[in-house]
């Protein structure tokens, strides 16, 4: 059947329209879901993390119900050391340190036995510094000052090995804390308490947890359990590479000190690699350079095959951690605490220490 012109030209109308209709709802659509700016709430722990298995936080747009998801690290949950058993007159005792998620147990510790002639009313008030990690602090020797009620100071004790101990009065004390190495967080004060079933002990675990400091750090020395300075360096590939945002992606990160003519060196990076390759999703590993020339230093990465962040060190960043013999190798945590420094190393001590924080 033949459309008459003014049929064809209503059709041709109808169909501009449904076109202009639908663009319209699109655009809609688009600026009421993906063009605007999202507004989040608060996290939500969708899955605990477990000794074994991640967990999963997530949070929500409130306009578009659009998801953000985090991981909860598995793992251990080191928090608390509890008494096994209680030392007498005769026999010491001991006290452990217990996961919150499993209770399984580690780092059991002695604790002496009592004295022959103990006053009355006297108890022993242990403090245990611990880091994140389970592992006793011992970056520094903390002073640990006991208050009464009445905000009097009644005695103070250095801590050794990351244990202070300290025989007084039983009762409740006010515990603040000095001497504690730079970049280490904790409370501004604890409390600690020997009345109750048991009015001869008080055991008081501080957790200390390590956070990257800003700044030059240009004239630290570092040793193991210090906490790190940020830095940012350039690979010689123009790559730009910041340590606190490489700890986002990365539970570990090795730094490597070398040169092109190092024997040693040479020996040694086989070994990391192949270390290296088995880790390679939760650990990153960063080789500074001081001697060789941007060039030389690629030419050298392609025959040795090395799939690291290259760096040529301009600014002496090797002398922050006394590197006088080659290679030397620094490992950091996410906390930015350095946790092993170390000469040459087999294969077997690189799997050990990757291994180590790649299943944290």
């Amino acid at each position: 059947m033949k459309l008459t012109v003014n049929r064809r030209i209503l059709i041709i109308f109808l169909c501009v329209v449904l076109v202009l209709i639908g663009g319209g709802i699109g655009l809609y659509i688009g600026l009421g879901t993906k063009g605007h700016t999202h507004i989040y709430g608060e996290w939500q722990v969708i899955k605990d993390a477990t000794c074994t298995e991640d967990g999963l936080l997530q949070r929500f747009c409130s306009l578009c119900n659009d998801a953000e998801s985090d991981v909860i690290s598995k793992g251990h949950l080191w928090q608390e050391y509890k008494i096994d058993t209680e030392p007498t007159t005769v026999l010491n005792g001991s006290m452990s340190l217990h996961c919150a998620r499993c209770n399984n147990i580690k780092g059991t510790l002695v604790i002496p036995k009592l004295s022959e002639n103990p006053a009355v009313d006297s108890a022993t008030f242990i403090v245990v510094f611990l880091r994140t990690n389970g592992e006793l602090y011992t970056a520094s020797a903390p002073q640990v000052y006991f208050y009464d009620k009445d905000n009097r100071e009644i005695g103070n004790v250095y801590a050794q090995s990351g244990i202070a101990t300290k025989t007084m009065s039983s009762g409740i004390y006010n515990v603040t804390l000095s001497n504690i190495a730079r970049g280490y967080k904790y409370d501004d004060s604890y409390e600690v308490n020997s009345v109750g079933e048991n009015d001869k002990f008080a055991i008081l675990t501080v957790t200390l947890k390590g956070e990257i400091m800003q700044g030059d750090g240009s004239e630290i020395v570092y040793s193991e359990g210090d906490v790190i300075y940020d830095f940012t360096v350039f690979t010689v590939d123009g790559e730009e590479i910041t340590l606190s945002e490489l700890l986002k992606a990365k539970k570990a990160v090795l730094i490597n000190f070398y040169y092109n003519d190092c024997p040693y060196c040479e020996q040694e990076f086989p070994a990391m690699v192949s270390a290296y390759n088995k880790y390679k999703e939760d650990i990153a590993v960063i080789c500074f350079n001081r001697f060789d020339q941007t060039d030389e230093i690629k030419t050298y990465r392609d025959y040795m095959r090395l799939p690291f962040y290259m760096v040529r060190d301009t600014t002496g960043y090797f002398a922050r951690y006394n590197v006088t013999r080659w290679p030397k190798s620094v490992l950091i945590d996410r906390e930015g605490i350095i946790c092993k420094i170390m000469g040459v190393a087999t294969l077997s001590e690189f799997n050990k220490l990757f291994e180590e924080y790649a299943t944290k």
